[in-house]
């Protein structure tokens, strides 16, 4: 017959065993918890989409991919790829990120740091910077996003473009046949008040990136141009001013124009609400436009 304290022993191991498999059913199940965070890039909830990480940089950590598009432009090539993860490791991912493209050889040519406020999105803190090699340039933005329940998340985005260099014999990528990128009828919208006045001050556009999110009764749409030139910092005041007699009839009023280095944000407001934001970058060839329609 079996000693009692045997007895005593397996029964507390049989105990401890039944603890940690439900422990770790219970952390599994913690792990797979579903997320549902609107960003200005998209819904995201918790899921990896297909994609690659650019070569040499890599991700910090475990931050999940969230978006990921490759798109060949003529020649080039664009890539847009956004990360994020719960909480705020702003000093951390930065860290990582700034220093992974010095490693790579990529040379930072401007950088801005502040909050930022979107249309119906709280920025609190945010990082940006543009860097160059060769005929590669990465625009890099780092930013912890509030959500509704007030909880934390830090994004990483992450736009590469290996384009050809501007030019004459280039010109042919700018014509109105080659922009084949499918948009919804809300970004068509946004897109029909704005790339007017592109034109006519810088030639003709490209429209290399758009995208849209549902937000209720509204939509939040996103376009990226690639001009015909560089923009110059004389164009500010024309684009300024170009862009407001092109929408005033529609109800927008400009809130402001700040300048950070060679960056500016153009913002309008409509029925007291900010409502479009327009980016772009002395000395670059890109104009990013955010707006709800």
């Amino acid at each position: 017959m079996m000693h009692k304290g045997k007895w005593f022993i397996i029964l507390a191991i049989v105990l401890i065993g039944i603890g940690l498999i439900f422990a770790l059913k219970a952390f599994k199940e913690t792990k797979k918890e579903k997320i549902s965070l609107v960003t200005p890039w998209g819904v995201f909830t918790g899921k990896e989409v297909p994609g690659e990480d650019l070569a040499c940089i890599g991700r910090y950590d475990d931050m999940i991919r969230g978006a990921y598009k490759k798109d060949q432009v003529g020649k080039g090539l664009v890539i847009n790829l956004v990360y994020y993860k719960k909480g705020d490791i702003y000093k951390n991912v930065k860290s990582y990120f700034t220093s992974q493209m010095e490693k790579c050889g990529y040379k930072k040519e401007s950088e801005s740091e502040g909050p930022l406020s979107m249309p119906k999105f709280e920025i609190t803190r945010r990082y940006t910077a543009s860097y160059k090699k060769s005929k590669e340039r990465i625009l890099l933005t780092i930013g912890v996003l509030k959500s509704k329940n007030s909880e934390k998340y830090t994004l990483v985005v992450m736009n590469y473009s290996r384009l050809p260099e501007i030019s004459k014999s280039s010109k042919n990528m700018f014509t109105s046949k080659t922009n084949t990128l499918t948009i919804g009828s809300k970004s068509k919208k946004l897109d029909n008040m704005i790339r007017p006045v592109l034109i006519s001050i810088f030639g003709e556009v490209k429209l290399i990136d758009g995208s849209e999110m549902s937000m209720g009764p509204m939509m939040l749409s996103r376009l990226t141009y690639h001009l015909n030139r560089n923009i110059k910092k004389k164009d500010i005041t024309i684009l300024e001013n170009e862009i407001k007699k092109a929408i005033r009839s529609k109800g927008y009023i400009l809130a402001g124009n700040k300048m950070e280095n060679s960056k500016f944000i153009m913002t309008f407001m409509k029925n007291n609400r900010p409502v479009l934001i327009i980016e772009g970058e002395i000395n670059k060839p890109i104009i990013d436009v955010k707006g709800v329609v």
